[in-house]
C-alpha cells in the first residue's frame, strides 16, 4: 500500500499535508491550517507561500479578526487535481469547488475519474486536459489501456462539451492511422 501512495506523491509531504486538508475542511488562512497538522508554524508559513507560488493554492477570501484582515486559502483547479491525486474525497472536493467557484464541469468530470480510476492514473489522465476559458475541460490526447477505456469513454461522454472534444480527437487519430498506412 505504502509504494501505491509513493507512485503518486509530486508534493513534498508537509505541502502535500496543507493540500489535504484544505480539500477535507475548506478554505483556511496560515494558522487555523497550523493548528489542524499540529505543525510548526514557521515551516507551514513557508510551504503556504511555495504553493502560493506554484498555483496550487490562492486567496479565496479575507476575514477581520480584531481589526487585522487575514486570508483564508483554498486550492486552485490545479490544487483539486492534486488534492484528489493525493487521496482527497472527491465528493468532498467537488463540493467546495463548487460552493467556492460555482458549478463548473470540469470539477465533476476529474471527480467522476478520482473515483472511477487509480489514484496513479489519474494524474496521468489529468494532464490530458486543459481547462479552457469557459471552465469547460478539453481534451488533448488518449494514451490510456485498454483495460481503462470502457471506464474512462463512460465517465468522460456524461459531459456534453467533452463529448465534442473526445470525437475531435477521435478522429484526429483515426486521421493519423489512415495517413501512416497509405505511406506503408
Amino acid at each position: 500500500m505504502l509504494k501505491k501512495e509513493q507512485k503518486c506523491d509530486i508534493l513534498p509531504k508537509l505541502q502535500k499535508n496543507i493540500v489535504l486538508a484544505l480539500a477535507k475542511f475548506g478554505p483556511m488562512n496560515i494558522r487555523e491550517t497550523n493548528k489542524k497538522l499540529k505543525g510548526e508554524y514557521t515551516s507551514t508559513n513557508r510551504a503556504f507561500h511555495e504553493l502560493e507560488r506554484k498555483g496550487i493554492i490562492q486567496n479565496v477570501r479575507t476575514q477581520q479578526y480584531r481589526g487585522r484582515e487575514f486570508q483564508k486559502f483554498w486550492l486552485t483547479d490545479e490544487g483539486i487535481v492534486l488534492a484528489l491525486i493525493h487521496g482527497a474525497n472527491p465528493d468532498i472536493v467537488r463540493s467546495w469547488a463548487e460552493q467556492l467557484y460555482g458549478e463548473n464541469e470540469a470539477y465533476g468530470l476529474i471527480s467522476d475519474l478520482a473515483k472511477a480510476l487509480p489514484q496513479e492514473r489519474l494524474s496521468e489522465i489529468y494532464a490530458l486536459f486543459k481547462t479552457t476559458k469557459e471552465g469547460k475541460p478539453q481534451l488533448k490526447a488518449i494514451p490510456i489501456t485498454n483495460n481503462e477505456v470502457e471506464i474512462f469513454f463512460k465517465t468522460v461522454m456524461k459531459y456534453p462539451s467533452v463529448q465534442a472534444s473526445v470525437k475531435k480527437a477521435l478522429e484526429e487519430i483515426e486521421k493519423m492511422f489512415k495517413e501512416v498506412l497509405r505511406h506503408e
